[in-house]
């Protein structure tokens, strides 16, 4: 996704973010995680959704 995504949905490659998902312990170091590669205050729920409403839209790799 990080490496044809840009191409094929003709977005920078700045709207990518890479999460090593290896490197992730448990459901709330992911969110912690993608809130900090995100630039965001580290939340989840209403509140993620809110705050990724504000920015330009992101494309989340699994």
């Amino acid at each position: 996704m990080t490496h044809q995504g840009p191409q094929r949905l003709g977005l920078p490659t700045e709207a990518f973010i890479k999460l090593n998902m290896q490197a992730i312990a448990d459901e709330d170091d992911f969110f912690e995680t993608l809130c900090d590669e995100l630039g965001i205050a580290a939340c989840r729920g209403g509140r993620l959704q809110r705050s990724l409403g504000r920015g330009p839209g992101h494309v989340l790799r699994r």
